[in-house]
């Protein structure tokens, strides 16, 4: 009878260690997954259709200045842009409505930098209702003050050559 005890267990045994082997694949892509996430030198985060904060990597908070714990469930304008409503142009309404990318470049942004903002459509997640929305931010504000600079020193030797021609 013991030995029939063995057979009847064997299978439920190897069933609890082929769960446990998926239970800590799952968690290592999760954790892999998380990771990539928060490496992204560029602030990204997921919202739903109000707005509402869903997951940020660690760059969004630090632009946020603000925890990362603390930026979950928050209007992603209120924090990132201080705006008290949506961002001027935002591309979230243009991406919900084609369910396309959408590109916009913030010009006018509160905390003195500029931003490329891309707006992506989530595919719905089963167990998730909400739509969600990923927004991509690229700081562009040094680059646009190195243009700036290069447009004003063609401007300056423009001047330099007509100077020069008319010089006698």
């Amino acid at each position: 009878m013991k030995e029939g005890n063995k057979i009847k267990k064997a299978p439920l045994t190897n069933k609890v260690e082929e769960l446990e082997r998926l239970i800590e694949t799952i968690s290592r892509s999760k954790i892999m997954w998380e990771t990539t996430f928060d490496v992204i030198s560029d602030p990204v985060l997921i919202i739903n259709r109000n707005f509402e904060i869903k997951r940020a990597n660690k760059s969004f908070a630090r632009a946020c200045s603000m925890d990362i714990r603390d930026v979950i469930g928050k209007k992603c304008f209120k924090i990132f842009a201080g705006y008290d409503a949506t961002c001027p142009d935002c591309p979230v309404f243009d991406t919900l409505e084609s369910n396309k990318p959408h590109h916009i470049e913030l010009k006018m942004f509160p905390r003195e930098r500029q931003y490329n903002v891309n707006a992506y459509c989530l595919p719905s997640v089963p167990m998730d209702t909400d739509e969600s929305i990923v927004l991509h931010y690229r700081d562009i504000t040094d680059w646009k003050q190195l243009q700036r600079k290069l447009m004003h020193s063609e401007k300056m030797a423009a001047i330099g050559t007509l100077a020069g021609g008319i010089a006698p």
